[in-house]
């Protein structure tokens, strides 16, 4: 059977590309696909806060005219520094069982980025790192969670199988609530000594655009040295707001304050699944009013702990390990009273000890695992 690998160019083709997983992973196992309009929101040159500071082509894979796969190569302009030089990336890559399909759409990704003087692709990515990040490796079959993309298992050994090899693994780990102790959790660490001159806040939804201002500036200030660290652009940050506000409440993030200056803060977003699992990709009118009587109705139990940080002059010291744990022992309390059944933590990069360290603590337990692959090609 004939292989074609083409840019996605034509409004069809886009309309293609960008409702191509749904089609492909229809009743595998522990798949649930986002809805079009927010795959719409993140992909669509015309509307994602990506093209406001980076470019991207998208290419698709035909068998006999019939789509089996798509990818992206992209080039952001906000990857600066030792990590990304010459490096381009890639993303949105979804296939059949169809090892020269996958091959195929990395070889056009490469070319695409070769052409624009880069050597090396990294990803995938949907479209940058602080999106939806990683091939899938492991936790298939755990719930759908936002903003965290699915792969099948055939996936990963194709993209290695291209050349591509594992640059970094990032994990996800998973808490339930009911039996989290807080103030076991405290005492037993001593954070009763480091509250000393520290306050805790919520969430001001009245303020929410100075809220994710914040966030954004002690993100970029706490991972500035991270592998492949990419800042949080403002218009990204913003879109986010905007689209969680409706859901968000204030135990949603908790702000650690020192003479009046947030320090840390934790950020956890509610799992939208819980709420979109079961009506489809592609709502008609009655799945439309179903999910606006959610909006307005649905309390949420689950969430994931997307964003956090810690002001980067605490970086690897005891005060700054002290504030990480205060702010995540801090979060799960709140998390707990506001009725949170479970918070769902990551990523996080394999090679953070204290992170994972810190998660591993007050029993998180590992539920997904990703990989972001690098291959050199010039």
């Amino acid at each position: 059977m004939a292989l074609t690998i083409s840019p996605a160019s034509s409004p069809a083709d886009l309309d293609t590309f960008l409702k191509l997983p749904r089609r492909l992973y229809d009743g595998l196992p522990g798949y649930v696909p986002p809805l079009d309009i927010d795959r719409v929101t993140v992909l669509h040159p015309a509307k994602s806060p990506f093209f406001k500071h980076g470019e991207a082509a998208y290419f698709l894979a035909r068998r006999d005219g019939r789509p089996v796969g798509r990818v992206s190569a992209q080039i952001d302009r906000l990857a600066t520094g030792p990590w990304h030089e010459g490096v381009g990336q890639f993303g949105c890559l979804d296939a059949a069982d169809d090892a020269d399909a996958v091959a195929g759409l990395l070889a056009a990704a490469e070319g695409w980025l070769a052409e624009r003087g880069k050597r090396a692709a990294r990803g995938p990515f949907l479209l940058g790192i602080n999106g939806e990040t990683g091939l899938t490796l492991a936790g298939q079959l755990q719930p759908p969670m936002t903003l965290i993309p699915w792969h099948p298992t055939w996936l990963a050994p194709l993209v290695e199988r291209a050349g591509y090899a594992i640059a970094r693994r990032v994990h996800s780990y998973d808490r339930e609530l009911a039996s989290f102790d807080h103030g076991a959790v405290v005492s037993g660490r001593g954070l009763d000594r480091v509250r000393r001159g520290l306050t805790t806040r919520l969430l001001d939804l009245r303020h929410l655009a100075r809220d994710a201002d914040i966030a954004r500036r002690l993100f970029d200030d706490a991972w500035a040295n991270n592998y492949a660290f990419v800042p949080l652009a403002k218009a990204e940050i913003d879109l986010l707001a905007s689209e969680y506000r409706p859901f968000l409440k204030p135990a949603n993030a908790v702000f650690v304050e020192k003479d009046g200056e947030a320090v840390a803060f934790t950020l956890a977003l509610p799992n939208l699944y819980e709420i979109t699992g079961d009506i489809g990709a592609s709502p008609g009118l009655a799945g439309w009013g179903k999910l606006a009587y959610r909006a307005f109705t649905h309390r949420f139990r689950h969430v994931r702990l997307a964003l956090f940080g810690v002001a980067g002059r605490y970086r690897d010291t005891l005060m700054g390990g002290a504030i990480a744990a205060l702010a995540l022992a801090e979060h799960l309390r709140v998390g707990k009273d506001h009725g949170f059944t479970r918070l769902e933590a990551g990523w996080v990069l394999e090679d953070n000890e204290p992170v994972n360290r810190l998660l591993e603590t007050p029993r998180f337990t590992r539920m997904r695992t990703h990989a972001i692959y690098e291959r050199r090609f010039g």
